[in-house]
């Protein structure tokens, strides 16, 4: 799962605990990735970034991209932004907002019922 958000982002921020409490509980079935776009939507730094991790003691992985061609090639229009990706690397599907732990557990058990 490869999760867009912003440090300045307030729907981000809502919806990371629910990423952390999934990737504690998926551990060793499903990945969580964070990738902070906070500089291309004018939502913050890496410094706010780095900040709202540590605020919420997130330990999944999370980084950021200083390439903007991310945006328009994978369609993200809007932050938070969510890819289910399966593990042969095919998109099963885009969520544009926010996501609770129930829907992220949903999503999740269908990729990998498949």
């Amino acid at each position: 799962m490869l999760n867009f958000w912003a440090g300045l982002c307030p729907p981000c921020r809502a919806e990371m605990p629910e990423f952390q409490h999934f990737a504690d509980e998926y551990s060793g079935r499903a990945l969580v990735i964070g990738v902070d776009l906070g500089q291309f939507f004018s939502l913050g730094s890496q410094e706010d970034a780095v900040k709202l991790l540590n605020e919420l003691a997130v330990t999944y992985p999370a980084g950021y991209t200083e390439d903007a061609a991310v945006l328009p090639e994978l369609g993200v229009t809007g932050l938070p932004a969510t890819f289910f990706i399966n593990r042969d690397g095919s998109l099963h599907r885009k969520w544009q907002g926010v996501l609770n732990g129930e829907k992220l557990a949903e999503i999740t058990d269908e990729m990998l019922a498949q």
